[in-house]
């Protein structure tokens, strides 16, 4: 049987407020932010896509990947203990369940006919 992988989707909005803030409040939660998504990406896959001008309802997406759902539960833990979070509503998340092809396995490849001709 094929190993299951959960796939985490977590769509972040930033507070209007956020923004009023001065320049070095955020900063600061923005290297927050960054450190603790670092941290969790050094062991990990995770990527984040800043979502600013093209979505109303959402900032920023973050796309986590594991073999484990308490790896992602530690994600929103790192997450939630950055000052940007205090100013952030998590707009949209999604879970998913996933497994590998079939097709990506090297067992499961078709083998190379051989040419008769260069086999000579």
């Amino acid at each position: 049987m094929n190993a299951r992988n959960y796939l985490k989707f977590t769509f972040v909005k930033v507070s209007p407020e956020w923004r009023r803030r001065s320049t070095e409040e955020r900063a600061q939660d923005k290297l927050e932010f960054a450190a603790a998504c670092r941290e969790f990406g050094e062991d990990h896959f995770l990527r984040t896509y800043s979502l600013v001008g093209t979505r109303g309802d959402c900032d920023l997406a973050l796309r986590a990947w594991r073999r484990r759902s308490t790896a992602i539960h530690e994600l929103h833990v790192l997450l939630n203990q950055t000052g940007l979070m205090r100013w952030a509503d998590i707009s949209h998340s999604y879970l998913a369940l996933t497994k590998e092809s079939v097709y990506s396995e090297r067992s499961n490849r078709p083998s190379r006919a051989r040419d008769p001709i260069s086999a000579t």
